[in-house]
Parts: C-alpha cells; structure tokens; sequence
C-alpha cells in the first residue's frame, strides 16, 4: 500500500498519512478491534481549542493517543524532528496539513 502520496506512520501500526495531510486506518471498530490490511478509511479530524486538528490513534488494547496532524505529517515525509525544533505551518494556516506545508 505504500505509494508516494500515502504512507505508513511511523510508531503507529495500521494508520497512513497522505501528502495532501489525510490520515487513514486499516482499523475495524468493533468490540475487539480488527486490523485489515485490505481495508482502509479516511479518518474524522477533530479541532482542538487551539485550532490544530487532531485524530486520535489506537496504541494498544482499549488505549488511545490523541495526536496532532500536522506533527504525524511531518515524522511521516520529513523525520522526527530534531531536539530544540518544532513541526509548524509554513503558510500560518492551521487547517492546512499538506506535507509540503509542514
């Protein structure tokens, strides 16, 4: 499934981040939550009091991490980024989480 336009998350099993600043899940929410490799759905951001846009992530059994775009975007096409430095947006716009913005 990795393309140029969408890939893996790293520290995240099962979830994708695309370049236009989408976040995907190859989750099932069911009552024991499935991963399907031939599955995948666009997730639902929500707005944090801030303005950043967030989804939150399954890291394990019943437990969620709620993380913000714009930072999964940059660790998945540019890197963690190094000590001291933080993920922004170039334009200022938060709602604009496309990779080359970030």
């Amino acid at each position: 499934m990795e393309t140029s336009n969408i890939k893996p998350i790293p520290g995240f099993e099962g979830y994708y981040a695309s370049v236009d600043g989408d976040i995907y899940s190859n989750w099932i929410a069911r009552k024991y939550p499935l991963l399907m490799n031939d599955i995948q759905r666009k997730l639902r951001p929500g707005i944090s009091t801030n303005g950043y846009k967030f989804v939150n992530l399954r890291v394990s059994k019943g437990k969620y991490s709620q993380q913000r775009i714009h930072r999964l975007i940059c660790t998945t096409f540019h890197g963690e980024p190094r000590k001291n430095m933080t993920a922004s947006h170039i334009d200022g716009n938060l709602n604009n989480n496309m990779a080359e913005n970030i």
